[in-house]
């Protein structure tokens, strides 16, 4: 199919979202077909939530808002959608919302701008301030720690500043990344370093 068949079928957004999660904007890479499905599925978990009814529990959106505007600001594309992605089951209240719709309306700006009036705005979602975060809670607050198997950066997760490694394993264990990466394979030592990363090291054949 051609760009603009894919435009026909999926709709620009989810094109544009593909090929921007595929791979890193700078490497470029093969075009992964399995990622407008991907994006599909992830368009209807945000159109599901945001038009769902509000709950008045908020979601920790600090770390997501600063985390999106440094991967837009690096070309980071694949990690700001990413982010998103992590986001948007938290995203139950009115505020954070509105907070998950304007860091999409860069990604996504048709779904963005429906999504915005939706909520009952008049004007444009791209007219809008970007969210603004507190960094200081940030650094007093959490960590963010790279997962790492063999060596390469496969997950990040946010963590107290004073996580233990057995607390740290816990959380990864089970994270999809991690187990696409592993692919069955056995942890064969952990290298934890507080703070900044855990390395999971498989046995090599």
């Amino acid at each position: 199919m051609t760009p603009n068949e894919f435009v026909e079928v999926h709709g620009s957004d989810v094109l544009r979202c593909a090929l921007l999660f595929s791979a890193p904007w700078e490497a470029g890479g093969d075009f992964q077909l399995d990622a407008i499905a991907g994006i599909e599925r992830f368009f209807t978990r945000v159109w599901r939530i945001v038009t769902g009814p509000d709950d008045d529990a908020d979601a920790p959106l600090d770390r997501v808002v600063r985390d999106v505007g440094d991967a837009i600001e690096r070309l980071h594309f694949n990690v700001g959608l990413a982010r998103l992605m992590e986001l948007t089951p938290q995203a139950r209240s009115d505020e954070s919302k509105r907070v998950l719709v304007r860091l999409l309306a860069p990604f996504a700006p048709h779904l963005a701008e429906e999504l915005w009036h939706r909520l009952g705005e008049n004007g444009s979602v791209h007219d809008q301030p970007w969210p603004d975060y507190d960094a200081n809670a940030l650094l007093a607050a959490e960590v963010e720690l790279a997962i790492q198997v063999d060596g390469r950066t496969r997950d990040r997760i946010v963590v107290p500043p004073n996580a233990l490694e057995a607390t740290v394993m816990k959380l990864v264990r089970n994270r999809p990344r991690v187990e696409v990466a592993l692919a069955g394979r056995q942890i064969n030592r952990v290298v934890y370093v507080p703070q900044r990363l855990l390395n999971l090291v498989t046995t090599t054949t």
